[in-house]
């Protein structure tokens, strides 16, 4: 089934998808209540809100009769099976609890974390100037993938950016809500946000900008963590939260706005103002969230799955990271289900895009129904590992980086195992070279400081 049939299927029984949607939003809560922390943790967006949606959609298409029991009973299956596996470590409520405060208003920053903000904001400006020169602006292109594809040695700038990224924002939001900064300092992070924002809205990306305000959700938690007073940090973030949850917003619209009207001119040959005739860009953004369980839709319906080519499970699971090692071709590697899934409906577009793979349908269709069960108990492990149990270890601002590009990294595990593990492998080998690096600089910064004395 293709997207616009579903739209058909919407628009003729909205009301029963509406009722659908209210029970699953009800029972999701009530599973997933203990592990959100508050409405600021990307938890909630990246896992109750997506699977919520996807439940909805799956629910709807088994009501109507468009898809078989086997498929509705191992979606649900699989999330608790992942929930289970996330319930054996203790969520943040948990473990902030007993958190010893400090009374303090203002936390020192140590050399490390200095060194590691001023190298990322140095490496993620020039990365993303070298993209934009090289290969264009990705909102302006008809999939935002494009830009670090094409075997020109973009992809390693995408892996750059992964942590730098995050690092850059961390620390700008750090030193703007949590640290007494000079009026000449101050100015130069507003600029430094300001571009940040620019950046975010530029990748075309909707999720880019409320990106920030999960880094900064982050940094709160850390900030606590360390003994900043909860008030304190309340009182400092609550305006900085609204906003960006605004401006996100409003950075979603735009670029909703921007990126269907591009695409519509693209594939019809049309100007920009005729596109802006066809299609109704806020109803897309509503739209986009009822199609968190697009890969479901487009892949379960008439049985659509079973037409797509099967690789060795373990390929398919960690071909992104054998390929980027170089242990196999990327030729060797079957395209992802989400890709297959999309040319599969629409064999004639030659753009690279396609649903995200969730964890329960790419376990269904590499490993089958009863091991899948137990890939999603993994996946609930790897991510209650990452997200919670590292949390523990935080001591201060540095780990407290560290820790949280780890843990905003593993939420992706449920929506996209592959694609996650990629990322993590970047972060595997990226962020010890930074971190050796920053020690390296730190330790002749001492030196020298000492040899002045």
């Amino acid at each position: 089934m293709d997207l616009g049939e579903f739209i058909l299927l919407l628009d003729k029984y909205y009301n029963i998808y509406v009722i659908i949607l209210v029970a699953n939003l009800l029972l999701f809560y009530f599973l997933c209540k203990k592990f959100i922390y508050n409405i600021f943790d990307p938890f909630l967006f990246f896992y109750f809100l997506t699977f919520t949606f996807s439940a909805a959609d799956i629910s709807f298409l088994y009501f109507i009769g468009s898809i078989k029991l086997i498929y509705f009973t191992h979606f649900y299956i699989s999330q608790i099976m992942f929930l289970l596996g996330l319930s054996f470590f203790k969520p943040f409520k948990k473990q902030l609890v007993n958190n010893q405060i400090r009374n303090i208003k203002i936390l020192k920053i140590d050399i490390k974390s200095k060194i590691l903000f001023i190298t990322s904001i140095i490496l993620y400006i020039l990365v993303q100037l070298t993209v934009y020169y090289f290969s264009g602006i990705p909102l302006l292109m008809e999939s935002r993938w494009e830009a670090f594809a094409g075997g020109n040695g973009f992809g390693i700038m995408d892996r750059i950016m992964t942590s730098v990224r995050f690092f850059s924002i961390f620390f700008v939001v750090y030193y703007l809500l949590y640290k007494r900064n000079s009026l000449l300092f101050k100015f130069f992070l507003i600029i430094l946000f300001i571009i940040i924002i620019l950046f975010s809205f530029l990748s075309g990306s909707k999720m880019a900008i409320l990106d920030i305000v999960y880094v900064a959700f982050f940094v709160n938690l850390i900030t606590y963590k360390v003994g900043i007073d909860r008030k304190i940090i309340a009182n400092k973030s609550k305006k900085f939260f609204l906003v960006m949850f605004f401006l996100a917003l409003i950075g979603a619209i735009i670029s909703s706005f921007i990126h269907s009207y591009v695409n519509i001119a693209i594939r019809n040959n049309i100007s920009i103002n005729e596109a802006t005739k066809i299609i109704n860009p806020i109803m897309g953004l509503v739209l986009r969230f009822i199609f968190n369980g697009d890969i479901y839709i487009m892949s379960y319906p008439y049985d659509s799955i079973i037409h797509l080519q099967h690789d060795n499970p373990m390929i398919a699971l960690f071909g992104n990271v054998l390929a980027a090692l170089r242990i196999i071709s990327w030729k060797d590697k079957i395209q992802d289900i989400g890709f297959q899934i999309f040319y599969y409906h629409n064999p004639t577009v030659d753009v690279l895009r396609g649903p995200t793979t969730h964890f329960d349908i790419f376990g269904l269709f590499n490993f089958g129904y009863v091991l899948s069960l137990y890939f999603s108990i993994i996946i609930g492990l790897l991510v209650g590992f990452l997200y919670f149990w590292l949390f523990k270890k935080v001591k201060n601002i540095f780990h407290g980086a560290i820790y949280s590009v780890f843990a905003y990294t593993s939420l992706l595990l449920p929506l996209n195992p592959a694609a996650a593990l990629s990322k993590l492998l970047d972060l595997i080998i990226f962020v010890p070279f930074l971190i050796l690096l920053i020690n390296i600089i730190s330790k002749f910064s001492r030196r020298k400081n000492f040899d002045e004395t």
